[in-house]
């Protein structure tokens, strides 16, 4: 279920962020990554990490570049008992030091933190 509910959640960030209606209101990644985490984390604390890690990684701070980081984690996180959280705290430690693209240190990190590393 929970692997059904991640799909949902990933196919909503690969989608286009403008609503039926063309408008963009309400479609900002940083708060609906809020929403997906459950409401665990405030608004700022997911903007702060997402950014770091997108910084990291070399990438610009767009709306774009913020809700495809989070498809990233996501898409890593899907079928690993893994906080997509914890992923994208890691990316810096990883992208920043081995110059990987934003996707690789994703899964790198989903997968060191799901063997306990």
């Amino acid at each position: 279920m929970l692997a059904i509910i991640a799909g949902l959640l990933i196919v909503n960030f690969l989608g286009d962020l403008s609503n039926s209606d063309g408008s963009t209101e309400n479609q900002d990644p940083i708060a609906q990554a809020v929403l997906v985490l459950g409401n665990e984390y405030s608004y700022d604390e997911v903007k702060v990490v997402t950014d770091r890690a997108l910084r990291s990684a070399n990438e610009s701070l767009t709306d774009d570049n913020r809700s495809r980081a989070w498809s990233a984690v996501l898409a890593t996180t899907d079928s690993l008992a893994v906080d997509p959280f914890d992923v994208m705290e890691c990316v810096p430690d990883v992208a920043g030091s081995s110059g990987m693209s934003f996707p690789d240190a994703a899964g790198t990190c989903a997968a060191a933190i799901s063997a306990g590393g």
